[in-house]
């Protein structure tokens, strides 16, 4: 007993003033906290640099009135009929008073459903669509926006993360330039919608040979279904793959409030069907267009056709 004594009289007392010793929980919290400050202060410095590698590179956007991309040349034989078509992208600029609503609300509810909320960029979308892609075990919808994929014909289709940071902040100049209507004018004039068709009257006339205010609720909801994917969903060549993504544009339109239950039944119970224009134009005198096609292009140059 006596050695024991001896042993606790030989320990120290706590040193007088110093606070007491902070709890575990309470430590590693201040911890995690720090870090989490360090490392959104480096990620803040990063895009800053990066901004300031990429900024003088980025194109100038044009005016709206400007806009002019090429479109397609037409050969009509002298009774008027329609013969050939020659484009490198087969393109029609339709005005944005022709282009139907309904059209409009598929390619939101399909492509971006946060387009008139968001500055260009939506982090809960690309959040959102990762988990659905997950889930279906397929890209069923991308992360891009409407106002990225309208920056895109800007810059270029290489992946890599410096395109994409070009891409964002394009993105986000373009939202300050142009109106939400604007933006939606020049994404559905210029979106690659598959065989050669650019924008969504070229892939009307392509698919289905009728002018864009003239198609049907599930047509529109075809045309919507094909941005993330036009081979894979591709009416002609891959008609079930189509129907399925065609059904699926339809059941976001539904869930978005766009259409009733009614008209949700009858678009899905539609027939799809796809007549391209490629095979018209095959039983039309092929040789002849050709041999004028060379001559237009002797005459004018290849800008002057294409």
């Amino acid at each position: 007993m006596r050695e024991k004594k001896n042993r606790s009289e030989g320990v120290p007392p706590p040193l007088a003033g110093l606070p007491p010793r902070r709890p575990r929980w309470l430590r590693i919290g201040l911890w995690a906290v720090t870090c989490l400050l360090l490392w959104a202060l480096g990620g803040t410095a990063t895009v800053g640099l990066l901004y300031l590698a990429v900024k003088d590179s980025l194109p100038e956007l044009p005016e709206l009135h400007q806009y002019n991309p090429p479109t397609t040349t037409r050969l009509y034989s002298y009774s008027g009929i329609l013969t050939a078509e020659f484009a490198v992208e087969r393109r029609d600029i339709v005005p944005a008073g022709k282009i139907p609503r309904r059209l409009v609300e598929a390619f939101i509810a399909s492509e971006d459903d946060n387009f008139f909320s968001h500055f260009g960029i939506d982090p809960m979308g690309i959040l959102r669509a990762a988990i659905k892609n997950l889930r279906a075990g397929r890209i069923v919808q991308g992360g891009s926006t409407i106002t990225q994929q309208v920056a895109k014909s800007f810059i270029g289709r290489e992946k890599t993360f410096t395109r994409k940071f070009k891409e964002a902040i394009l993105a986000h100049r373009l939202e300050r330039k142009f109106t939400k209507e604007q933006i939606l004018y020049l994404y559905l004039n210029q979106i690659y919608l598959g065989h050669g068709s650019y924008g969504v009257q070229a892939a009307a006339r392509n698919y289905f040979g009728r002018n864009v205010w003239e198609l049907a609720l599930d047509q529109m909801a075809t045309l919507a279904g094909l941005p993330q994917a036009p081979s894979e969903y591709d009416p002609v060549d891959r008609p079930a793959e189509a129907l399925r993504r065609r059904q699926y544009v339809l059941q976001r339109m539904f869930e978005e409030g766009f259409i009733g239950k009614d008209e949700l039944s009858r678009a899905r119970k539609a027939e799809l069907h796809a007549d391209p224009i490629r095979d018209y134009f095959r039983r039309r005198a092929p040789y002849f267009s050709e041999e004028v096609r060379r001559q237009l292009q002797q005459r004018y140059g290849t800008e002057g056709v294409y």
